[in-house]
C-alpha cells in the first residue's frame, strides 16, 4: 500500500436541492452548503486519485463535481482548518501548529469567520464532528458563528471512549460535554448529521450551512472490523 502526506480534504457541496432533505424549493432560494472536511486524509488516500482504497462515495461527488487541484494546503489540524473558516494564511493568527487545550488560544475573538457570514445572510449554521480552533470558552464553535456543535472542541481522542489521555474527555452538544455509548465517531457524526438534515426537512426552515467535519483517520488508528472485512482477503 502507498504511503502519502496526510493533508486536508475538503468537499464542498452547494445544493439548491438534496432529496430527501431539500429545503430549498426553487433555483432563487439561497442554496443548501454541506462541507465535508476528512481529517488527515491522503491525496492517494481516495479511489479518483489512484489509492487501492474504495471510496465510491467520495469518487461519485469528486467525477460529478468540480476538483480543485491546484492548491497550497497545510498537512496538519489547526493551520488547514483556519485557512479554510477565514480565508486567510493561518499565520495571520498564530496558529502554525494543532494546538492543545492548554494553549488557551484559537482564532481571534474579534474576526468573524465562514458561519458567522452565512449567518449573517440568512442561514443556520452547524458544525458536526470536530473543531480544533480553541477549546476554551470564546474561541468555542457557539462563539464563531456555528448555532449548533455535536462533536469534538480538540485535536484527537480515542474514536470509541471519546477520550482524550492529555486532556480527558471531549465530546460536545453545543457547550455541554456529553457521555455516549462506545461507538465509533464517525458512525456517530454520520447519525447526527442525518438527524440534523432531517430535522430541518420537516421544519422546512432557513438554509443551511453544514460542517460535516469527521474526526477519522486521524489517529488513533481505530478501524471498526466491518470496515476492515472487504479487504481481509486483498495482497497488499
Amino acid at each position: 500500500m502507498k504511503l502519502t502526506i496526510p493533508l486536508y480534504t475538503f468537499f464542498i457541496l452547494v445544493m439548491g436541492s438534496l432529496a430527501p432533505y431539500s429545503v430549498a424549493k426553487s433555483i432563487d432560494e439561497k442554496p443548501n452548503v454541506l462541507v465535508i472536511i476528512a481529517d488527515d486524509a491522503g491525496f492517494g488516500d481516495v479511489g479518483y486519485n489512484g489509492a487501492e482504497i474504495n471510496t465510491p462515495t467520495l469518487d461519485g461527488l469528486a467525477n460529478d463535481g468540480v476538483r480543485l487541484n491546484n492548491f497550497y494546503t497545510y498537512s496538519t489540524c489547526t493551520p488547514s482548518r483556519a485557512a479554510f473558516f477565514t480565508g486567510q494564511a493561518p499565520s495571520r493568527f498564530g496558529l502554525l501548529y494543532p494546538i492543545m487545550k492548554e494553549d488557551k488560544v484559537g482564532l481571534p475573538k474579534n474576526r468573524k469567520i465562514m458561519p458567522a457570514l452565512f449567518k449573517e445572510n440568512g442561514y443556520q449554521t452547524a458544525l458536526i464532528g470536530k473543531w480544533h480552533l480553541g477549546e476554551e470558552d470564546g474561541f468555542a464553535p457557539l462563539d464563531k458563528g456555528f448555532d449548533y456543535h455535536y462533536g469534538i472542541r480538540g485535536g484527537w481522542i480515542d474514536h470509541y471512549t471519546h477520550h482524550n489521555p492529555e486532556h480527558g474527555h471531549d465530546w460536545y452538544r453545543n457547550n455541554k460535554q456529553i457521555k455516549l455509548p462506545q461507538e465509533h465517531a464517525t458512525d456517530l457524526i454520520t447519525k447526527d448529521a442525518l438527524s440534523y438534515l432531517q430535522n430541518l426537512n420537516t421544519k422546512n426552515s432557513k438554509p443551511f450551512f453544514l460542517t460535516l467535519s469527521y474526526t477519522a483517520p486521524h489517529v488513533p488508528i481505530q478501524v471498526d472490523p466491518k470496515w476492515i472485512k472487504p479487504y481481509e482477503t486483498k495482497d497488499w
